[in-house]
């Protein structure tokens, strides 16, 4: 569940809730998420406007502030978000869904939908695949001093 609150002075807070079920099934990787996510709109308003606001005032964009959106996005964003795109298609197949209902979704032709699939299945799982689909590890507690 998400809220968007417009505050008085005109910022806006976002809040995305989390049952305690999916909580768990994302452990850390829901505050890696919401950091990408941030780093998307901070990039997005650098775009808009040529400048930036995190540093207390407006100032200048400068290389290393787009070299952050840039990398944030490439190396940590787009690979989990193709990941979770990708497994959502193979669990759409096992579960018995058709190219009509996957072209439906993906608003794209069904013989788009045929190539897509066949060509996840042809390609194999990713490096982030794994990661969609799998629990995160249990935490670890430290063992006691003795």
């Amino acid at each position: 569940m998400h809220k968007v609150h417009q505050d008085d002075d005109g910022s806006v807070t976002l809040t995305v809730t989390l049952l305690p079920e999916e909580a768990a099934a994302m452990g850390a990787d829901a505050g890696r998420l919401l950091d990408s996510l941030d780093a998307t709109i901070q990039g997005i308003v650098m775009l808009r406007t040529g400048e930036t606001y995190r540093r207390g005032e407006p100032m200048a964009v400068f290389l290393s502030d787009l070299a952050h959106v840039i990398g944030g996005l490439d190396l940590r964003f787009l690979p989990r978000i193709e990941a979770v795109r990708d497994e959502a298609i193979r669990a759409h197949q096992r579960a018995g869904g058709s190219l009509a209902q996957l072209a439906d979704a993906t608003q794209v032709s069904r013989s788009t939908a045929q190539y897509r699939r066949e060509a996840l299945a042809k390609a194999g799982p990713k490096h982030f695949d794994a990661w969609a689909s799998r629990p995160p590890a249990a935490p670890t507690v430290p063992a006691a001093r003795t």
